[in-house]
């Protein structure tokens, strides 16, 4: 993970996909959900990002507290994309998402991929969700 990061801070592409690989850090959604993202499911103010059942994997609506880092991501974002329907928006067409190999293709140049990094962090949501009682992950 700290090379990752290394790579991260040194990144000097996209500005989006920067951002997003930081938003993927601290959200721990999947891909698809992060690339779908769209400003409607985003109440700043309540510091959440709520994702419909529909586009869950589980068919059932996500919300995602969103950190103060995550919070300034998401206002750096919008500065960007902020009149799109996308908070990443495509670049060649924008009324679409980013394509499904933008985050993936970064994450694998820095030899590491979203599902190692979901599957470190797994065990440590598990014992919050259990604390919880709201499900495995």
């Amino acid at each position: 993970m700290p090379d990752f990061l290394k790579k991260l801070r040194a990144y000097d592409g996209v500005p989006q996909t920067k951002l997003g690989l930081k938003l993927l850090l601290l959200t721990f959604v999947r891909t698809g959900e992060l690339r779908g993202a769209q400003w409607s499911e985003f109440e700043l103010e309540k510091a959440q990002w709520r994702i419909p059942a529909a586009r869950m994997k589980m068919r059932s609506q996500h919300i995602v507290p969103l950190s103060t880092q995550a919070l300034e991501i998401v206002r750096e974002l919008q500065k960007v994309n902020g009149v799109r329907t996308y908070v990443f928006s495509n670049q060649a067409d924008h009324q679409k998402p980013i394509s499904e190999n933008t985050l993936l293709y970064a994450s694998i140049v820095w030899d590491t991929t979203r599902g190692p990094l979901r599957t470190a962090f797994a065990p440590l949501h598990r014992r919050s969700s259990m604390s919880r009682d709201s499900g495995p992950m």
